[in-house]
């Protein structure tokens, strides 16, 4: 079976993981804890997996320390991606969003998620300590984004979201001068 994996990264994010049905195989939160441990262990659960992770650039107003934090956290999580092997897709969030039904509410992107969940029935399934989580929520429509990727059942493989970086020998001359 193949299984497909949405990642909210950040220290609030979540990991999500649909089956070849789109149901809900397992979820995470990244919460307080090690992202890169839990995607580590998360993953490791799932032979064929197709893995999509938001793509995120700094936000005006956001502190320097704050974002150069997130920046290490996302490209880790990146890298420990191909360490174990998989590609990785990145989705940016007007691509993944364009998945969730449009109600005509001029409200945010945050609350339509939270709709479209409670619409489908999943507002128990996401809510952890006493609230939807929306890192997992995110991290849901990310993977539901790579399963309607798919065509008729066969994975849609992203292609790499890096180039690889071709390295070639050069012969250096050293001429000293007097």
């Amino acid at each position: 079976m193949v299984y497909y994996i949405g990642i909210d990264p950040g220290i609030t994010g979540g990991i999500v993981a649909l089956n070849s049905n789109g149901d809900i195989a397992a979820l995470a939160s990244f919460d307080g804890h090690n992202p890169l441990l839990i995607a580590k262990d998360f993953i490791s659960k799932f032979e064929k997996t197709v893995i999509f992770i938001e793509e995120v650039h700094a936000m005006p107003g956001q502190g320097v320390s704050s974002m150069f934090n997130f920046g290490r956290s996302y490209g880790a999580i990146i890298g420990l991606v191909y360490g174990l092997g998989y590609n990785l897709g990145l989705v940016a969030p007007q691509v993944w969003q364009r998945i969730i039904p449009d109600d005509g509410s001029f409200d945010g992107p945050k609350e339509r998620i939270k709709r479209a969940i409670v619409a489908e029935g999943l507002e128990k399934t996401m809510t952890l300590k006493r609230s939807m989580h929306q890192g997992v929520c995110d991290a849901y429509f990310i993977a539901k984004h790579a399963w309607s990727l798919r065509s008729v059942g066969e994975p849609v493989l992203p292609k790499s979201a890096v180039t690889p970086v071709e390295f070639k020998k050069v012969k250096r001359k050293t001429v000293m001068k007097i």
